[in-house]
């Protein structure tokens, strides 16, 4: 692997604060979300960026450890891998990207809910959030 090649990406799209891809686990989540927070810290990132950051994070890095369904090369166990990446644009955005891969009873139960969200503002997508933490759901 030619290291170079990462140090262009990240030279061309921005700041990257964070890239991990591989098995996950609890604890492993944990060092990460520690590691980010120094990251805010030494950013200067205000308190409501640096907490919405970290719990999209946290959130989706939990999901991916829960949902992943990667095949073991070795045998049929599934293992939860994933990547996910931190990090802050040219035009000062920040973002988080992620991926892993899942079951197709899982794709067919939350592509409708990722259709819906596509086509919501991000108000609406607030709201829906607010409520659906009210309700105690989990959708």
């Amino acid at each position: 692997m030619n290291i170079n090649v990462i140090q262009e990406l990240v030279d061309k799209d921005g700041v990257v604060f964070l890239t991990y891809g591989g098995f996950l686990s609890q604890p492993l989540i944990s060092a990460m979300t520690e590691a980010l927070e120094k990251e805010a810290s030494v950013n200067n990132l205000n308190l409501s960026m640096s907490s919405n950051i970290f719990t999209i994070f946290i959130e989706l890095s939990q999901n991916m450890m829960n949902y992943s369904k990667t095949k073991a090369l070795d045998d049929n166990n599934f293992n939860p891998h994933g990547l996910i990446v931190v990090g802050k644009d040219e035009q000062q955005n920040y973002f988080i990207h992620s991926q892993n891969i899942i079951d197709v009873n899982d794709k067919i139960k939350i592509e409708p809910v990722v259709s819906e969200i596509k086509t919501m503002s991000i108000d609406e997508i607030k709201q829906r959030y607010k409520e659906l933490r009210r309700s105690g759901k989990n959708t």
